[in-house]
């Protein structure tokens, strides 16, 4: 496993990744799924 920072091109990626965890847990404290420029001002 290779583990490295986010780039913008992977903010479409993460969001599909992340999107299950907004919607069907209480893990994350967020209500709506980040849009991808949301998300992309956090990798910045």
């Amino acid at each position: 496993m290779n583990i490295r920072l986010a780039y913008k091109s992977d903010v479409a990626s993460l969001v599909a990744l992340y999107a299950p965890y907004v919607e069907n847990t209480a893990i994350t404290f967020e209500c709506q799924i980040p849009s991808a420029e949301e998300f992309t001002d956090r990798i910045d």
